[in-house]
């Protein structure tokens, strides 16, 4: 027997029986809940590796209802993420994995509703595995239900177990982050928290690098008929690039981008290029594109993409795709469960996040709006040249 932590309101052990541990759930609890409540501060690139193993969860336990808490938690909820959370909806909703999906609350009125409206559901386990705003989590999960298993993960520094003390007190069950290693990728990181709760679970091979994504027909024949509409088939390669993230220092710099056009556009003559980003940075992409001189000649070979209203216009038109080149965002983890080739632009501090698959990875020792410009180009022609050989 071995005790891993002393809880603020119980302590919880560890059985290791064979060489392998005993979760903290229980089977006999497992099998007695009808419902259970999975809350993380959900995004696109999250759902390629939490997806599978939700898959996985629900495999193993049939019986159980699981639905998906997708807000931030956010003391200040930002109204801007809205369209982030009807896309991400738009896409769990197709998997079938949620019986009910709890949306990105915009303000702070439409959280407490659905806190309400969460609470009516009578949970049996809530599970939450977070980065930021731990206790924020612990809170609005208790605020849900105070019948609950509530089963969440630990804070690991000291300020933030001192900040988080009251509202952890009244989680059941808690669990270290530090159960693995420096190198894990996330995704390995995130099976090993889940099996610690609840027992081994069986990744489907298909789901092996991210979430497998079904497109729908319709989705397909929308982006079939823009395809053609583009006259895209006579041109190749074709190209995307995403160089767009949530953040700032994650994004290419504007030199950087319209140099790396320039480049390519020069280097392969029967080249197209998609710009992929998000909708409101539409009119500004063309304001640089015409900065950076691209001929009338040119100009047919660069189109900018935006999935406006749902997800799957993206892997729909990546699927038609010869080669992608993404920051470190969503893009690169959806690239990789494609299996579309692609070059990512990867922090490397952000290590534990570069895609599963990829020809290559681009690796910045600072912050990808500052990298060198002349480097990343010769890189990703480089990687091209590899992928259009084969």
């Amino acid at each position: 027997m071995q005790r891993t932590r002393l809880g603020i309101r119980q302590v919880n052990f560890l059985f290791s029986i064979d060489g392998k541990h005993v979760p903290l759930l229980t089977e006999k609890q497992i099998s007695k809940s009808k419902r259970l409540l999975f809350m993380t501060h959900l995004a696109l690139g999250d759902f390629v590796y939490h997806g599978p193993l939700l898959k996985a969860l629900k495999k193993a336990y049939p019986h159980l209802q699981i639905d998906i808490w997708m807000d931030d938690c956010r003391e200040r909820p930002k109204s801007w993420r809205k369209n982030r959370s009807d896309i991400l909806e738009s896409w769990i909703s197709q998997t079938g994995i949620a019986d009910l999906i709890f949306p990105i609350a915009t303000k702070k009125g439409e959280r407490e509703t659905l806190v309400r409206r969460a609470s009516r559901r009578n949970y049996d386990i809530i599970f939450y595995l977070v980065s930021s705003r731990l206790e924020n989590f612990a809170k609005v999960a208790y605020d849900i239900s105070n019948t609950a298993l509530i089963v969440g993960n630990s804070p690991e520094s000291v300020v933030q177990k001192l900040k988080s003390i009251r509202s952890l007190r009244r989680v059941t069950h808690r669990f270290s982050t530090n159960l693995h290693s420096e190198r894990s990728h996330i995704f390995e990181k995130y099976q090993l928290y889940y099996e610690h709760c609840f027992g081994d679970l069986h990744i489907e091979s298909k789901d092996s690098h991210g979430l497998n994504i079904t497109i729908p027909d319709s989705i397909k024949n929308e982006i079939n008929d823009w395809y053609a509409k583009k006259q895209l088939a006579r041109f190749s390669p074709l190209v995307m690039i995403n160089p767009i993230s949530t953040s700032k220092k994650r994004d290419l710099h504007g030199e950087t981008l319209g140099k790396l056009v320039k480049a390519m556009l020069e280097k392969y003559p029967h080249i197209h290029i998609l710009l992929n980003v998000p909708p409101s940075s539409q009119v500004g992409m063309k304001g640089l594109l015409k900065n950076y001189q691209i001929s009338d000649g040119e100009s047919e070979k660069v189109s900018v993409f935006s999935a406006e209203d749902e997800f799957f216009s993206l892997p729909a038109i990546m699927q038609k795709c010869d080669f992608v080149v993404t920051v470190e965002t969503s893009v690169m983890h959806i690239a990789a469960s494609l299996n579309v080739p692609q070059l990512a632009i990867v922090r490397r501090t952000a290590s534990q996040w570069q895609p599963l698959r990829a020809n290559g990875i681009f690796w910045c020792e600072g912050d990808i709006i500052d990298c060198d410009g002349r480097v990343l180009t010769a890189a990703t022609l480089a990687a091209i040249d590899e992928c259009c050989e084969r």
